[in-house]
């Protein structure tokens, strides 16, 4: 008998399965998360940076959905890859609003690379940790290579660090819930996937938070 493969997301998430809903407390989180960044996305005044906030706001809106209803088939891939192709969608608005910041697109053979590299990793499935890593790997990529020649406000480049920062709590948040989930289930049942939620929210509120600092900057420069 072939050993079973191990549950994608959302089903191996550190949270016990509710009765209405399937993840209650992260998809809550995931809720507030798309409140604050509607708030966010109507105080943009460009389509470019608008489109690249409403991108984060699908990617929440979508990992939401995942969170209350689960597939019915708990080894389904449905949820790995339809979030993941909404954080291609992330990709592409960053882009576009890198491209508008700064007038000159990142460095699209290093993205292609990237991208690459992560098509693999997601094809052969081999967790739902190294997709978010490879996911976030792209994300950190285009933006660094785009904001690279750019001359940041003072506020931007001390909030650049701490997001960079979160991304790797975050990460570390995802390895532990890996490798430890059964041992702190069975120490205290809690909710332990929340941890993840309420970075993801930090993260995607501060992500959307320094497009609207670094659009208002280029709004003084012009004027």
């Amino acid at each position: 008998m072939e050993p079973q493969q191990p549950k994608p997301f959302p089903f191996n998430t550190c949270e016990i399965r509710g009765d209405i809903v399937d993840q209650p407390y992260s998809a809550s989180i995931n809720i507030v998360s798309c409140i604050i960044l509607l708030y966010l996305l109507s105080l943009a005044k460009h389509i470019e940076i608008q489109f690249f906030i409403l991108s984060l706001f699908i990617f929440q809106a979508y990992h939401a959905y995942s969170h209350l209803f689960w597939n019915e088939n708990e080894h389904s891939l449905v949820h790995v890859y339809t979030i993941h192709a909404s954080s291609y969608l992330i990709v592409i608005a960053l882009i576009t609003a890198l491209s508008f910041i700064s007038g000159n697109a990142p460095n699209i053979p290093i993205i292609f690379a990237a991208i690459l590299l992560d098509f693999y990793i997601l094809l052969n499935y081999i967790g739902t940790v190294y997709n978010a890593i490879s996911g976030i790997h792209i994300w950190v990529v285009v933006l660094l290579t785009g904001l690279w020649n750019v001359k940041l406000p003072t506020v931007v480049k001390q909030l650049l660090p701490i997001l960079l920062l979160l991304f790797l709590v975050i990460i570390g948040l995802f390895f532990n819930e890996k490798y430890n989930c059964d041992a702190m289930m069975n120490a205290y049942p809690f909710p332990y996937h929340t941890a993840i939620e309420l970075c993801g929210l930090v993260i995607s509120a501060l992500f959307a938070y320094i497009f609207l600092l670094l659009e208002k900057e280029k709004g003084l420069h012009k004027n």
